[in-house]
């Protein structure tokens, strides 16, 4: 949580600037930046809304949709995916042991057993009902720009790395 909130000091600071010389990390109305980062202000509203979700999340407040995270990474997982979600803040204030149950081995996995599996691997952490994180829908939308070539995985992770 402490790093949550450098991360709004920081990101408020960089906005408050009003010079213009070689910034580190520009603002939206600078244009002289050390790095080739061109920011806008969409990119402010983003790092502010990403800050919001990942407090929330650990605040127990929203969870990540496990339909809407297999869906994010290959729409075959949603029909195994349960119908739950990740409660991240509670599995972190709650920790329990992971245990991995295989019992689909025999037989292949379907639903009910990988709901068995992920529950013992995120203990506390898995919830039947939550308001889903935006998180996953931003993530969907990065993935979307990625695989029409409308960004580069490689600027993404500059911009990632740098502002972190």
């Amino acid at each position: 949580m402490a790093g949550l909130g450098f991360a709004e000091r920081c990101r408020a600071a960089y906005l408050a600037e009003t010079d213009d010389d070689r910034e580190w990390v520009p603002n939206p109305r600078q244009k002289s930046y050390a790095m080739p980062l061109e920011v806008d202000v969409q990119l402010y509203t983003t790092w502010a809304e990403v800050i919001r979700d990942v407090r929330r999340l650990l605040a127990s407040e929203d969870g990540i949709s496990m339909l809407e995270l297999a869906g994010a990474i290959d729409d075959d997982l949603v029909g195994m995916a349960p119908n739950a979600f990740i409660d991240l803040g509670r599995m972190l204030r709650e920790p329990k042991d992971i245990v991995i149950k295989l019992d689909f081995a025999d037989r292949g996995p379907d639903r009910e057993s990988a709901e068995r599996t992920i529950r013992g691997v995120l203990g506390n952490g898995f919830a039947q009902r939550m308001r889903a994180s935006p998180l996953v829908a931003r993530l969907r939308l990065m993935k979307g720009e990625l695989d029409r070539g409308e960004d580069t995985l490689s600027r993404k992770l500059r911009y990632l790395f740098w502002l972190n």
